[in-house]
């Protein structure tokens, strides 16, 4: 399911040092979900504890049956309601979990210092970015390593676990015990024998650009070059700041911002988790709560 992220839930409580403490929750743990290991996949070790995860919460959603019939009807040709299609909206509403249902799994991430989190449109899925250690601690459980017989590797767990009070409000947690993986199909990938180059192209005339920019691929090391940051010092550390702008609701995915510092600037991937983002000129954060 393709999530369209738009609420950044940022949620001040002096938690930090709670992911260093044991799980905590009204209730005790019991296991949800157990899966056997998948054939092809073999466990390889125990997964890194600062490796970073995208967890999605799949919450019990509140009136499909409604929806289901609701379909039914504006699909029969027969019915008076035939064609008359619910809405985006409409359509959010009725799978809109309970507020229970919210208000319970939101206290459960609090209490184990989960403090900024984001949804779906229909709030039936939250997304929360943490790393394996605070995952384990979470979900009562084990990440391992897992590797493929065709190489590929995957970080995963064939047992987790909720507590009790929240078995009837969440319907699943992943990644944790499913191996599926999109598989790309032959007609999504054309390999030229050359890299094509756009009519009338010309190549960079400053002999320094051109020795690191080139058409394909384009790379940091270009980028740095040509806005001259390549071995830059920062002249006052801690005071120096840059600010990047967002329209139309977009804001910034920071565990992407984390990848891509981590492969190209590993000194600052921390910062992708510290930045602030405020609001100027009356724009507004979407739904920002604190």
């Amino acid at each position: 399911m393709k999530l369209d992220v738009s609420i950044l839930f940022a949620a001040t409580i002096g938690a930090q040092s709670v992911l260093a403490s044991p799980i905590r929750a009204r209730t005790a743990y019991n296991v949800k979900e157990v899966h056997n290991v998948p054939r092809k996949w073999k466990n390889i070790g125990r997964a890194p504890a600062d490796h970073r995860l995208h967890l999605q919460i799949g919450l019990k959603q509140d009136n499909f049956d409604e929806l289901d019939r609701h379909l039914y009807e504006v699909s029969d040709p027969e019915h008076t309601r035939y064609g008359q299609h619910l809405s985006f909206e409409e359509v959010n509403e009725l799978v809109k979990p309970k507020d229970e249902t919210l208000d319970l799994v939101h206290e459960w991430l609090l209490l184990n210092g989960v403090g900024e989190f984001d949804y779906s449109p229909a709030k039936d899925w939250i997304n929360i970015y943490i790393d394996v250690a605070s995952a384990e601690r979470l979900l009562d459980t084990e990440y391992s390593v897992f590797q493929h017989e065709d190489g590929a590797v995957l970080v995963r767990t064939s047992r987790w676990s909720l507590p009790i009070h929240l078995h009837d409000h969440v319907d699943t947690i992943q990644p944790t015990t499913s191996f599926m993986r999109s598989t790309p199909q032959k007609s999504d990938w054309i390999q030229f024998s050359e890299p094509w180059t756009p009519p009338g192209y010309k190549p960079p005339t400053n002999e320094t650009i051109s020795k690191v920019c080139h058409l394909f691929p384009v790379t940091i090391e270009c980028f740095q070059t040509l806005y001259g940051t390549l071995g830059y010092v920062q002249k006052v550390p801690g005071i120096n700041r840059i600010g990047f702008n967002n329209y139309l609701n977009q804001t910034p995915i920071r565990p992407d911002i984390y990848s891509f510092l981590e492969k190209y600037r590993p000194e600052a991937k921390d910062e992708a988790y510290e930045f602030e983002s405020i609001e100027i000129a009356g724009g507004q954060l979407p739904n920002l709560r604190h």
